[in-house]
């Protein structure tokens, strides 16, 4: 009989609510494309150490630890998918798909996704899902994004 190695870890996805957002299609994706403007939906009492170049960012996150994160795909308009990883080991991905309703309006959806464990799924899973709504909470109320 042969032995079959079971996955450790597999891909999960975290998915936010639909955002409504006072900005245009266009708007939102040039201010999220600029990896500067990504702690700006960033809880600020968790995070420290920010550090931005233009195209990666680092900070430390309470109680995950450094965090790296890469601007990994941009359409134009329509989506943005950041790159990143949680001390050197825990990849993941974050997918802005972006609706255009108007020229006054728009509307996103997040997607957290990261391989994961079964165990680190479990711990993750209702965390996951409040940074993503607090990410959409935060971008419903901003109202500069001409001004960033």
């Amino acid at each position: 009989m042969g032995k079959t190695a079971g996955k450790m870890s597999e891909s999960t996805e975290f998915r936010s609510r639909r955002g409504r957002l006072a900005c245009s299609a266009r708007d939102l994706w040039l201010f999220a494309t600029d990896i500067n403007n990504f702690n700006r939906f960033v809880p600020g009492d968790t995070v420290s150490n920010w550090k931005s170049d233009g195209e990666s960012c680092t900070f430390d996150v309470v109680p995950l630890g450094r965090v790296s994160v890469v601007l990994n795909e941009k359409v134009p308009f329509s989506k943005v998918v950041y790159a990143g990883d949680v001390l050197q080991r825990n990849n993941f991905t974050l997918l802005l798909d972006i609706l255009d309703t108007d020229n006054d309006s728009s509307e996103v959806d997040i997607t957290l996704r990261a391989d994961l464990n079964p165990l680190m799924k479990m711990m993750i899973s209702k965390p996951a899902g409040q940074f993503l709504e607090m990410m959409i909470g935060e971008m419903e109320k901003f109202r500069d994004w001409k001004q960033a």
